[in-house]
């Protein structure tokens, strides 16, 4: 069984949502079916000039040097090393659920796929698997079984995605109804807020499971979002959550 792997790092410590500070390691997928204007990880997509037009730095990355196609035995063992004692490894893109095959994405079926099968290595060495999803995508019903957590981040259309590409309420009331699954908007600007509480109250997700989070590649980019971001949270119960990696260490790739 293979996938394709952009990068594995780690230790390092989870910079956003319900687990920041946590140490972990990360495993991150390549490819992602979504084309996010401010997306942080481009060089997991961005292959073609007609690609990197789509992002707002209109870099193209190569190819050959950024995907790996890897045996779930090898990442496995690379992404337990980097975890050097961590219980947690997260499953990370571009977009991890795009690898799994779509005759699979239905919950009645329960066969081996690649990226179950990693999450079932994991957790056979006493670490959970923790994915990052824009919540496109299914798991297979055997991923959903070994996997520990999810973090859904539904794209909203300050993204620069078509609604059709981004948005799929059927996956999105999935990851509603399992206690394993929180949700994490990007932020860019106070319109974000009501697309947001469209799909919050439509997929009837708790305030406690909310997390907001300003979009930035820098402090300061952060920080000049971080009181628009709070104040728009303050009032509906939901949590606010930053980027410490971002503050720690920039925005610089293996952190």
């Amino acid at each position: 069984m293979k996938l394709l792997v952009n990068e594995i790092f780690g230790p390092t410590i989870q910079g956003e949502g319900q687990y920041t500070g946590r140490p972990c390691a990360f495993v991150r997928l390549a490819t992602c079916p979504l084309r996010c204007r401010w997306c942080d990880t481009a060089y997991t997509w961005a292959y073609t000039d007609a690609l990197a037009a789509k992002h707002r730095d209109h870099v193209r990355y190569d190819f050959e040097n950024e995907v790996h196609e890897m045996d779930v035995m090898e990442i496995a063992s690379q992404a337990v090393t980097a975890a050097a004692g961590a219980k947690i490894v997260v499953l990370s893109g571009g977009e991890p659920l795009a690898q799994v095959p779509p005759r699979l994405q239905r919950v009645e079926d329960d066969d081996p796929e690649p990226v179950g099968q990693l999450a079932y290595e994991l957790l056979r060495h006493g670490i959970d698997m923790h994915i990052e999803t824009a919540g496109i995508r299914r798991p297979s019903m055997y991923l959903h079984q070994n996997v520990a957590h999810y973090t859904v981040s539904p794209k909203l259309a300050s993204s620069g995605n078509q609604l059709a590409s981004r948005r799929n309420m059927n996956v999105l009331e999935f990851f509603a109804d399992t206690p394993k699954a929180v949700f994490k908007f990007v932020v860019t600007e106070p319109e974000d807020f009501s697309e947001i509480r469209f799909i919050t109250n439509a997929c009837r997700i708790p305030p406690d499971r909310i997390w907001v989070m300003p979009e930035g590649t820098t402090t300061e980019a952060i920080q000049s979002k971080f009181q628009m971001v709070a104040e728009g949270a303050i009032g509906r119960g939901w949590n606010v959550s930053g980027r410490m990696h971002v503050d720690i260490w920039k925005d610089v790739r293996g952190h």
